[in-house]
């Protein structure tokens, strides 16, 4: 459709514009992970991404959290979760607080606290 139209060229003064060839390209169907970012950087060292919530009360969140874990790349990717105010307890059980890939490790709030609700921590 753009073919069609009947106008004159214009001629561009400056030559830089048109040399494309000093551009690098990336060559398509290039794998771009982490990984394979870290392994063609080698000078540069990995710095670890970490994500921290103030959840207050992570058992109703779980559903989201697992979610995010899976389609979100800033959850995906993160070397670390972790929450504080889980309110977990003794009661709460591992396959609640699991998330997809990820290795689970908790302190709960004990009953010495002498508290009923509130605290515990949960890194991934």
């Amino acid at each position: 459709m753009l073919r069609s139209r009947n106008t004159p060229c214009i001629q561009c003064q400056h030559s830089e514009y048109h040399d494309f060839t000093k551009y690098k390209q990336r060559k398509r169907g290039r794998k771009g992970g982490t990984r394979v970012k870290n392994k063609r950087r080698q000078s540069k060292p990995f710095i670890p991404s970490f994500v921290l919530g103030n959840t207050r009360s992570l058992v109703n969140k779980m559903d989201g959290l697992q979610g995010a874990s899976k389609f979100l790349r800033q959850y995906r990717e993160a070397s670390c979760l972790a929450f504080v105010k889980t309110w977990f307890n003794q009661n709460t059980s591992e396959t609640a607080s699991n998330i997809d890939n990820f290795f689970v490790f908790r302190s709960d709030r004990t009953q010495e606290a002498g508290k009923n609700r509130g605290g515990g921590y949960a890194c991934t």
